[in-house]
């Protein structure tokens, strides 16, 4: 016989002894672990204790009987789902209906046949465990659908009968399944701009008997609104007729909130809310349809804000953040719905306004009569931008260019349109801040030219076309030449020597910055070297240090190489930083000053004054040179603010220790004037301008002519003297070879 690998204890109430043994005796030769119950208490006690796989239990039973029994197990949770297997008479019909009633699982009558005995409890015990194992089947299903907000119903049309999961009461809001007799009363929550689509679906699967899936929106209960995504499916009887519709009904609030967001993340700028290029594009080119179809005209504006990368480097790039939002919500302010409407619905109107790029804003307009249209509002956007805009502590105010491109004069595409009005928008640059200009197609010529200038910048320095020009700084009171700043300079083999106001910012632009800045930076010690190997008396060089590789942690250890390569004293290079790459990040700043300082190099600030930077960060950078900006130093005998300018900076140089030059020299009553303020360090076209290596090895050996002139006298004493007729290291004759490395110039002042 069968013997069960795991023994199952099973529970004899019986008040016969024999039929009790003997009972007991069969399934214990079955496998059957069997305890016993003289009586009815004692076997609910026997329950409590053990909790048996099965029941065996007589009807009739003095005291408590089995009836008695089996209800008193059936009300407690923790057996009610035991089975019962009731022993009965032989004919005793009404004791086993009773039983029935009272909660048995089956029964088996007396005498008790061992064999079959075995064959109903493994049946009854089998029985159990499917039972079991539904139940456990069920409520995982349930406890899927809850996890997936899934619910499912079934409506019987001819009878309007109608069932439900919980779940599905819990997704709807229904309180309890109620009969229906229109299928309405089941989706009678329907949002009701979604009502006539579900209407349509559900009258299809009613008449036609088609399957179909369609999702809306349902206004619960609870007052919350869902997105639900419902699957009908109908089913037919033998006749051909519906008689029982099935519905899954999923609860996708989540996901659509989800999904939405990734599409918002997709098509939308994170930090102003506006569309995204792509989006735009898509937009336009759906106003560009209807304009053919109308044969309208539109027009494509580009908008971008002059000098924000200032913003960025000197008040950050939280506060550049903010300026953004704000220019964004004035765009969208400025540019009414008539503007960019025209038919197209409320939805699209949201995304024929857009941000570009970091510093970039387009508009759409649709059905534009004239050009003057389109320059009204461009002029209407640049004047919105223009408000005074408080930022922090300060009260900025902004400018910006915007480009036109007219649809279908300036091109009948998007990408056309878009690339046109950027164009435009450059050419409004060159105008100056606040302006506006229409596509022209001269323009495209010069962008095309523009594009090949960048392209051949990209070899420039591996064709060796750079070159350094080198401008003097002077000691004015002295007649000494006591420095020059390194130049770059491109010789293009076919448009000659290009100015770096036309390559410079292209660099910057394009990431050529940093290879640019390298090359001017082994370029200097590679010319310091040669003059020193001809036997000239050198003067310390100073190049200009760009943002990005300022900011770039490499920085020291490439000027480190290059003086060991090049066998160059450090005190012979000066690096220069404007004001607002230092206060970009002023930590940053500090840092990597520090870092330049420890190499042994002079520092200048570039640019003073014109920036946001403040005294209190001032003395916190280990800087040995000011630069009064040329913007000063131009107007500073007619505009008294410039001189108040220019001798405030003087005056906080020689408190703080800093030698004080001033650039954009070009007229002697300029020296005079600042001669007069106490500035003795100069550099300008009225000294020298910039010249190539060999003419400035020249001015090392020969010196430069003094303008005439010049009124000088001993800054600090006061004592006249008188000027001189050349600037120069030392006399014209006789110069002594200074040393490769190691040792300072002479005439540096510090």
């Amino acid at each position: 016989m069968h013997r069960h690998q795991h023994t199952t204890r099973l529970l004899i109430i019986d008040d016969d002894l024999l039929v009790r043994t003997l009972a007991a005796e069969a399934l214990q030769s079955a496998g059957f672990d069997v305890m016993q119950a003289a009586d009815g208490r004692t076997g609910l006690t026997l329950l409590e204790q053990h909790h048996p796989a099965l029941v065996l239990l007589d009807v009739m039973m003095p005291g408590m009987n089995g009836f008695d029994v089996c209800q008193a197990m059936r009300g407690d949770p923790r057996h009610a789902r035991i089975p019962v297997i009731m022993l009965t008479g032989l004919d005793d019909t009404s004791s086993i209906q009773q039983s029935y009633e009272a909660g048995a699982t089956d029964f088996i009558t007396k005498p008790i046949n061992a064999t079959l005995l075995n064959y109903r409890v493994q049946y009854a015990l089998r029985a159990s465990r499917m039972i079991d194992e539904i139940d456990r089947q069920r409520a995982s299903l349930a406890n899927a659908q809850r996890i997936a907000r899934l619910g499912n119903w079934t409506w019987r049309p001819k009878d309007a009968r109608f069932e439900c999961s919980a779940e599905y009461q819990r997704i709807t809001g229904m309180a309890q399944p109620a009969p229906v007799h229109h299928w309405q009363d089941i989706l009678r929550n329907v949002h009701p701009g979604d009502a006539e689509r579900v209407a349509q679906a559900m009258q299809s699967a009613l008449e036609q008997g088609e399957a179909c899936a369609v999702a809306y929106r349902l206004l619960g209960r609870d007052g919350i609104e869902r997105t639900i995504y419902e699957q009908i499916d109908p089913f037919r009887d033998e006749q051909g007729e519906i008689y029982r519709i099935e519905g899954t009904t999923q609860d996708i609030t989540d996901r659509v909130a989800t999904e939405e967001r990734i599409r918002h993340l997709v098509d939308y700028d994170g930090l102003t809310g506006m569309a995204n290029r792509r989006l735009f594009s898509e937009a336009v080119q759906l106003g560009l349809n209807q304009s053919a179809r109308g044969n309208a005209k539109s027009a494509v504006l580009d908008i971008n804000i002059d000098r924000f990368k200032r913003i960025n480097e000197t008040l950050g790039h939280a506060a550049g953040d903010q300026v953004l939002k704000e220019v964004a919500r004035r765009i969208k302010g400025s540019v009414r719905a008539r503007d960019i409407a025209g038919s197209i619905d409320e939805t699209a109107q949201s995304r024929l306004s857009a941000r570009m790029s970091s510093d970039g804003f387009a508009v759409f307009l649709t059905d534009v009569r004239r050009a003057e249209d389109a320059a009204m509002i461009a002029r209407r956007l640049i004047d919105a931008i223009a408000r005074p805009l408080p930022c922090g502590e300060h009260e900025l105010t902004l400018s910006a260019c915007v480009g036109v491109a007219v649809y279908p004069d300036n091109g009948d595409s998007v990408g056309t349109l878009l690339k046109n009005a950027e164009t435009a928008m450059r050419q409004a640059k060159t105008i100056g801040p606040g302006s506006h200009s229409f596509f022209t197609p001269s323009m495209n010529t010069q962008s095309l030219a523009r594009l090949q200038l960048e392209n051949d910048l990209r070899g420039a320095i591996a064709r060796n076309e750079l070159v350094l020009f080198y401008q003097a700084r002077v000691d004015v009171p002295t007649g000494r030449l006591v420095g020059a700043e390194a130049l770059v300079r491109w010789q293009h083999p076919v448009r000659g020597l290009v100015p770096p106001n036309e390559f410079i910012p292209m660099a910057e632009e394009s990431g050529l910055i940093t290879p640019l800045t390298e090359w001017v930076v082994r370029a200097a010690c590679r010319q310091l070297q040669a003059w020193q190997q001809a036997n000239l008396p050198v003067v310390p060089l100073s190049v200009n240090l760009s943002a990005r590789s300022f900011h770039e942690s490499g920085l020291r250890d490439l000027i480190q190489l290059a003086l060991s390569e090049f066998g160059v004293a450090p005190s012979l290079l000066e690096g220069e930083i404007t004001e607002s790459v230092l206060m970009q990040d002023v930590s940053v700043a500090i840092t990597r000053l520090h870092e330049l300082r420890e190499v042994g190099l002079e520092l200048a600030i570039d640019d003073f004054g014109t920036g946001y930077s403040s005294l209190a960060y001032l003395k916190r950078f280990p800087l040995n040179v000011l630069k009064i900006d040329r913007a000063f130093v131009r107007d500073i005998l007619t505009d008294t603010h410039d001189s108040a300018i220019a001798s405030t900076i003087i005056t906080l140089g020689k408190t703080m220790g800093l030698t004080v030059v001033a650039e954009g020299m070009e007229t002697v009553e300029q020296a005079n004037h600042l001669l007069s303020l106490g500035c003795r360090l100069m550099q300008g076209y009225l000294f020298a301008r910039p010249v190539p290596a060999a003419a400035f090895a020249d001015m090392l050996r020969d010196g430069i002519a003094a303008p005439a002139g010049l009124d000088i006298q001993h800054v600090e004493s006061g004592v006249a003297l008188p000027a001189p007729d050349c600037f120069a290291l030392a006399p014209a004759a006789g110069h002594q070879q200074r040393p490769l490395a190691g040792v300072a110039a002479a005439g540096r002042l510090s």
